[in-house]
């Protein structure tokens, strides 16, 4: 795809590009007026990592970045690697149900319909998730409210709703459903931008 075609299906034009760079929301830290909003971001990759390219020889403040975080690098200061932690919730629900849909919850599943291989069908958690949790702190105050509050992002979702596919909770049996379209991501973030006068 050339840049071009990039612009039109992104409904921008080579000359938005300048008044893009002014927005005071997306280049914040260039404008000392505005104060960048602090974002939590999750990211999870459901079948692993490879772990040599992945996991910092390194603990403490002072950690590298092997290949795969090393994009993340400029984020170094605000970052967590987090290793070793173990899900030990039981109940119904399989193996990967669980590791999925508790994975932010920390709670177990309500009894459902959805067969595992745990031999015990499952719904979904019974609490909030600590993301949308967060989130909910955030919004509550005028200093740290954003405009979109929380944004959940997936590859590869599957078109079913159950507890292999979703991690945020918004409460007790209340899926978060994320955006797999990186179309309805950008109509989600930019469709009701309108131009300042």
């Amino acid at each position: 795809m050339n840049r071009r075609t990039a612009l039109k299906q992104l409904g921008l034009s080579s000359l938005s590009l300048p008044i893009l760079s002014q927005s005071p929301t997306l280049f914040a830290e260039a404008n000392s007026k505005v104060s960048p909003k602090q974002r939590l971001v999750v990211m999870f990759s459901p079948n692993g990592t490879i772990s040599e390219e992945f996991w910092p020889e390194r603990i403490g403040e002072d950690f590298e970045h092997k290949r795969i975080l090393k994009p993340l690098e400029p984020f170094h200061d605000k970052m967590l690697v987090l290793r070793d932690l173990h899900n030990k919730v039981k109940g119904d629900g399989d193996n990967h149900m669980r590791g999925m849909s508790c994975l932010l919850t920390g709670i177990e599943l309500f009894p459902g319909n959805v067969m595992g291989g745990g031999n015990t069908p499952s719904g979904w958690p019974k609490g909030i998730s600590i993301d949308r949790e967060i989130s909910n702190f955030f919004q509550s105050k005028e200093s740290t409210r954003t405009r979109h509050g929380a944004l959940h992002f997936g590859v590869g979702v599957k078109d079913t709703s159950d507890p292999w596919t979703r991690m945020s909770y918004h409460g007790p049996n209340q899926p978060v459903t994320p955006f797999a379209d990186p179309y309805d991501a950008y109509r989600r973030l930019y469709g009701n931008v309108r131009e300042k006068k």
